[in-house]
């Protein structure tokens, strides 16, 4: 099972007792786009707003061989297109999981021209960041990205 699909398990875990305790209406996983284009990752609708969200891990192999980083950074611009191109910015999350970091912030500056990258690209900004502690020396990030406001939605990256 890949790193992303265990995500969208503990979060489809966390959202059945939100549901249970009437703080969201429904959720539906693997949602299709009203464009029949594809598939978004989660869909939520509470108190008659709706949300659409778009799961997306990226291992930065630091400290270790691995899949470019490139790569996945491009899967969270394609994520992005896909919800500006087919829902519209105001209704539209990503929710990024990275791992291994270093603790000690010594690859911090290699990360973040990754992360610049996929914010100018993709038209976000954080709107949260946590960290996890790791074994050995190395962090978790988890973001929360939503789109900057007037952000053309036809534009293709």
């Amino acid at each position: 099972m890949s790193c992303e699909k265990w995500l969208h398990i503990e979060a489809f875990h966390v959202l059945e007792s939100l549901s249970d305790s009437s703080m969201i209406d429904s959720y539906i996983p693997e949602r299709e786009y009203p464009t029949k284009q594809g598939r978004c990752d989660l869909y939520i609708k509470t108190k008659g707003t709706d949300a659409w969200i778009e799961f997306e891990v990226v291992v930065t192999n630091y400290g270790a061989p691995g899949k470019p980083i490139t790569q996945q950074v491009q899967h969270v611009v394609e994520d992005a297109r896909r919800l500006r191109d087919f829902i519209g910015c105001e209704k539209s999350w990503i929710c990024c999981w990275v791992y291994p970091l270093a603790s000690d912030g010594s690859n911090d500056e290699d990360w973040k021209a990754h992360l610049d990258k996929m914010k100018s690209k993709g038209g976000l900004t954080e709107s949260m960041v946590f960290s996890i502690a790791l074994p050995k020396g190395w962090s978790a990030r988890a973001y929360l990205f939503r789109f900057l406001s007037g952000v053309d939605m036809h534009v293709r990256v």
